[in-house]
């Protein structure tokens, strides 16, 4: 999950900074190097995000897990 939100917000990074670049009339290689240093930073931050995200997607569902588990063994303890 980390790595398909950073590939996706690199390539939004790249394709803003080609777009700066055209919309400017910059030079294609300072474009290009522009857009592969912010790919490269919004790769790392979307690596993090994500990683954030799916921990935390993760411990909200091993929660939710145990409460259904507890809530089930309290039933059955009921009922016999």
């Amino acid at each position: 999950m980390a790595h398909q939100v950073a590939s996706r917000l690199a390539l939004l990074a790249f394709a803003a900074a080609g777009a700066q670049g055209l919309l400017a009339f910059g030079d294609f290689e300072g474009t290009v190097i522009s857009g592969l240093k912010a790919a490269a930073a919004f790769y790392v931050l979307g690596y993090l995000v994500g990683e954030l995200g799916k921990r935390i997607a993760e411990e909200g569902a091993q929660t939710e897990f145990k409460r259904y588990l507890a809530a089930e063994v309290e039933a059955d303890a009921q009922t016999h």
